[in-house]
């Protein structure tokens, strides 16, 4: 019976690992169908889509129209000049205090036109390097007198629209727009 009981105790230990073998198969075989899982939802997110890019730009047709003519009048001054002039398609904002419309029978000079291309090219330029810096803070705000109110508007949504979008990431010590 010596024999036996030696052979028992051989016995224990190889239960024991092959227990612990088939254990650990078990919990392999587990964490290979997450692992499976996880790639499949993987692969489905990766052929889903994203949705379109939104647009948020709008046309003005005043500053269209004023664009227009500014071109047409370095191109042939005197045509325009003998063109009659129309009444505006717009009547003109009540003298209650409407802020939030829009001006639209304004005529921008070249000089606020030159200036509002400039602050869309200072965005533009930032955009291109995603960061705002204090330099483009002080030109924007050397720029923003010589801009009609519609065109501060303007800019400022567009700058806000950018930081907001993560185009652009403010720098500096003071982290300010405008």
């Amino acid at each position: 019976m010596n024999v036996s009981r030696e052979l028992t105790w051989l016995a224990l230990p190889i239960l024991a690992v092959a227990g612990s073998a088939i254990w650990q198969a078990r919990a392999n075989a587990q964490v290979e169908r997450r692992l499976e899982q996880l790639i499949s939802r993987l692969d489905h997110a990766e052929g889903q889509k994203s949705s379109p890019p939104r647009c948020v730009a709008s046309l003005d047709s005043a500053l269209l129209r004023q664009e227009v003519s500014r071109a047409l009048s370095g191109a042939c001054p005197g045509a325009i000049a003998q063109l009659p002039t129309a009444a505006p398609a717009i009547p003109p904002p009540a003298a209650s205090g409407t802020r939030d419309q829009p001006e639209a029978n304004v005529v921008r000079s070249d000089a606020t036109i030159k200036a509002f291309d400039d602050a869309n090219k200072l965005i533009d330029d930032a955009i291109g390097r995603h960061a705002w810096r204090p330099e483009d803070v002080q030109a924007l705000r050397d720029a923003m007198p010589a801009l009609a109110a519609q065109d501060r508007s303007d800019v400022v949504r567009r700058l806000v629209q950018a930081v907001n979008d993560q185009k652009l990431t403010v720098t500096g010590e003071h982290h300010s727009l405008f």
